[in-house]
This record gives structure tokens, C-alpha cells and sequence, in this order.
């Protein structure tokens, strides 16, 4: 698998993880609707390794806003599926 093939397989890895934790989040009304909303959106000029970045400081953002900590298993869960 070339190594562009490669980036592309982990964007989309990512992608999934991403948009899961964002389902099982969505109806928690305490946190930031617009914010949470970021986390669905395609960044595909980023590198798998930016886009996790990007994905679990948007999370981390969203959690401040309403005084809490992102649970652990989801900052987990994104880097597994980054290292697929």
C-alpha cells in the first residue's frame, strides 16, 4: 500500500471514530452544539496525525465549556484508530 494509500486508509479510520463518539454525544445538551459540530466536519488538507490533533482538542474545547473532562476512552479511541 503506497504511503498516500495509507494516509487516506487512517484519515478514514479516524473519520469513523470520530463521527461515533460524536453520535454517542450529541443529545448531551450540556455540551457546545456548534463546537460539536466541528467535529463532523472533512479536513481533508490535514494529516491523519493533525486531524486527531484537531478532533481531540475540539472535543476538549467542547468538555471546558461545560466544566468538564473528556472522558478518556474517547481521546483513547481516537488515538487507536489513528495507529490501525
Amino acid at each position: 500500500m503506497s504511503d498516500v494509500a495509507k494516509q487516506e486508509k487512517a484519515y478514514e479510520m479516524l473519520k469513523q471514530a470520530v463521527t461515533n463518539i460524536y453520535k454517542e454525544i450529541e443529545e448531551d445538551k450540556s455540551l457546545d452544539r456548534v463546537n460539536l459540530q466541528n467535529l463532523l466536519n472533512d479536513h481533508p488538507d490535514l494529516t491523519p496525525d493533525d486531524y486527531a490533533e484537531v478532533s481531540k482538542n475540539t472535543l476538549k474545547f467542547a468538555y471546558a465549556q461545560a466544566d468538564r473532562e473528556v472522558p478518556k476512552e474517547f481521546i483513547e479511541r481516537i488515538d487507536r484508530a489513528l495507529n490501525l
